[in-house]
């Protein structure tokens, strides 16, 4: 998959156009959560030894 890049106005557009078409500005926040921790698992081979400060 490419790296794509955006500046945080064009999120703020995207997010905003979704929420026009009535997604929930909440469920956005959870799924782009989701897709982040999917890809920490995918791109690192022992994510359980990582943590927080």
């Amino acid at each position: 998959m490419k790296n794509m890049e955006i500046t945080v106005d064009q999120m703020y557009n995207i997010e905003n156009k979704g929420h026009d078409m009535g997604f929930l500005k909440k469920f956005m926040m959870e799924n782009a959560g989701a897709a982040a921790v999917r890809r920490l698992i995918t791109n690192f081979e022992n994510i359980s030894s990582k943590y927080l400060r």
